[in-house]
């Protein structure tokens, strides 16, 4: 009886050790796409172009059933791609990735082989990123800012960019630029303000990678321009009263004037913008008909004033005529 035990242990183990080496040894294939990454190493100085980030491929792929089954599981719960890294070692330039190589190489795809890939390779652009240190430029749209005033800290900052498009780019592209025509708007002119923590962005043919720092601290005066206005209309302002009495009369009620203010204002300022007023008085009136001379006052946009003394407008009121009605 224990020798029948026995053999009948035997035998199951046997089967058991059969079926094993059968299922390692038994050959199968699948057909599927997976994704592959072609990228950098970390802390590579390489960078790619001309291929996707996540390339689709079509791997033909033959081993063991059991590896066969354990693949197809993990590429039906999302398996990572399959990376193929470019290092430091790759000379920039063109270069064909073969991939069925790139697939040979996953440790995931250990004791499987690659029997048919599609696309069989891939082209590719293998470039290089350096350093260099470019100025700061200032775009301040239509606000003249003085130089003697002018702060930029720090005057340069660190730019990393492809080594193909520094080798073609323009000198005078090579540069990054602080917007400050949004920070300038309400800004006192005339008077040093700092503007902290303004971003500076470099020129899009730079194709930069990183600027270093992102962030500049800038010191300035909004500068003033000065600007002759020809032909101001100065108007007479009195009370009600005194006008239905009395009328104004003057040679002259244009003038011309110097005023001063930030380009901005100024550049756009026309005589017609200008508030220009005489204030008359019942005090004004003189019977035998004499002149009274009296300043100009000006109303100005913020910012601008008068650059020069006021000018001068002679004037007499006269007295309005009494039309009577017929009876």
């Amino acid at each position: 009886m224990l020798d029948r035990i026995k053999t009948a242990a035997t035998v199951v183990v046997l089967t058991c050790l059969i079926w094993f080496v059968a299922d390692q040894y038994d050959q199968g294939q699948l057909r599927r796409t997976v994704k592959v990454r072609i990228a950098p190493r970390t802390g590579s100085d390489r960078i790619i172009s001309g291929v996707p980030e996540d390339l689709d491929v079509t791997a033909v792929l033959g081993g063991p059933n059991r590896l066969i089954r354990e693949l197809e599981a993990e590429l039906t719960a999302g398996m990572n791609p399959i990376a193929y890294w470019i290092g430091d070692d790759v000379p920039t330039g063109s270069h064909t990735v073969l991939l069925r190589e790139a697939l040979s190489a996953d440790p995931r795809l250990k004791g499987l082989i690659v029997r048919g890939v599609a696309p069989a390779s891939v082209s590719l652009q293998v470039d290089r990123l350096l350093w260099r240190e470019v100025p700061v430029k200032l775009e301040t749209g239509r606000y003249g800012v003085s130089d003697t005033d002018l702060l930029i800290q720090p005057t340069q900052v660190r730019v990393r960019l492809p080594e193909s498009v520094l080798a073609t780019l323009q000198p005078q592209r090579l540069q990054v630029t602080a917007d400050l025509r949004e920070l300038l708007q309400g800004q006192p002119a005339d008077k040093v303000v700092e503007l902290t923590g303004v971003p500076v962005a470099a020129d899009r043919a730079m194709k930069a990678v990183v600027v270093d720092p992102e962030r500049v601290t800038v010191r300035l005066r909004i500068s003033l321009k000065r600007k002759k206005l020809t032909g101001v209309v100065v108007f007479f302002s009195a009370s009600q009263s005194l006008m239905g009495k009395y009328v104004p009369q003057t040679a002259n009620d244009v003038v011309d004037v110097a005023v001063v203010g930030p380009h901005h204002v100024i550049d756009d300022l026309e005589p017609q913008e200008v508030d220009a007023r005489v204030t008359v008085s019942v005090d004004d009136y003189r019977p035998d008909g004499t002149s009274v001379t009296r300043p100009v006052a000006f109303t100005f946009p913020p910012g601008v004033k008068l650059d020069q003394d006021p000018p001068m407008i002679e004037f007499r009121l006269a007295e309005k005529s009494v039309s009577l009605r017929p009876g």
